[in-house]
């Protein structure tokens, strides 16, 4: 696929544009979090779904992805566990305890592979930085002008509070 990658239409028609942005078919049933997924990746879903539900960016039919966004975080964090407790490196020893070789020890490329999987996850349902500062309001700047000072004020704090709700699921 060649371009960038389209954008669900919950952050489309979020963004100031002249133009009216077609939506997706309205997906109303909340994404459950499946049975199979560790203590740990239950956890992530727990702290994180509320937002994105919040923000229209997790639906049903987005389950499966953010389920995979959970089951790598869960990974990444056991890889790291292990690496802080461990350390990054393994001694092989022989039947007499000597060394017979130190190697890099295998939860590092996890932790590498599972930290950028959770990079993409990530940032798909906009939990990056870069994510984020795509994310727009659906206002025209006529319509902006012409808006009564108290609208403009609560669309300026509803617009402040979803900033807030995705900065906060980085933290």
């Amino acid at each position: 696929m060649r371009g960038r990658k389209p954008k669900p239409a919950s952050m489309k028609n979020a963004r100031v544009s002249h133009r009216r942005i077609r939506p997706d078919a309205t997906i109303e049933a909340r994404a459950q979090c499946p049975e199979w997924l560790s203590d740990t990746a239950k956890a992530e879903w727990l702290r994180v779904s509320p937002i994105l539900e919040s923000l229209g960016l997790l639906t049903a039919a987005d389950q499966t992805a953010f389920a995979g966004y959970c089951a790598c975080y869960a990974e990444w964090e056991r890889a790291q566990r292990f690496i802080t407790e461990n350390g990054q490196v393994l001694t092989l020893r022989d039947d007499k305890g000597n060394v017979r070789s130190v190697i890099p020890a295998p939860e590092i490329g996890i932790a590498v592979r599972m930290l950028d999987k959770v990079r993409q996850f990530s940032t798909e349902f906009g939990m990056t930085p870069s994510a984020r500062g795509r994310i727009e309001v659906d206002v025209t700047p006529d319509q902006i002008a012409g808006m009564d000072p108290k609208k403009k004020e609560r669309l300026t704090r509803e617009i402040e509070k979803q900033i807030e709700a995705l900065e906060s699921t980085v933290q």
